[in-house]
């Protein structure tokens, strides 16, 4: 009964379709609002990344940090974050 939505220049929010409530979830610099987010596969985590190739990983219920990292690739310092996708399987 959550749905997740990743407004353009803002942070992502979370929504609670039982009792309409709402969350925004926190990101890690709040000048980079270009953020992407997605559940994982069972709905457990929320996976956040930014424009700086930072990635959150939050508790779905509670919002809670579980792990942040930077991806990088190569020698650029940064990669953005412009989608995220899981396996059906795996």
């Amino acid at each position: 009964d959550k749905v997740l939505v990743c407004p353009m220049k803002s942070a992502p929010v979370l929504l609670t379709l039982s009792d309409s409530k709402h969350v925004v979830l926190p990101v890690d610099d709040d000048s980079d609002l270009n953020v992407v987010a997605a559940f994982d596969r069972r709905g457990q985590y929320i996976y956040t990344g930014n424009a700086k190739g930072k990635i959150l990983v939050l508790k779905t219920t509670n919002q809670e940090l579980v792990a942040s990292f930077r991806v990088t690739t190569g020698t650029s310092n940064t990669t953005a974050i412009k989608s995220i996708e899981f396996a059906r399987k795996g």
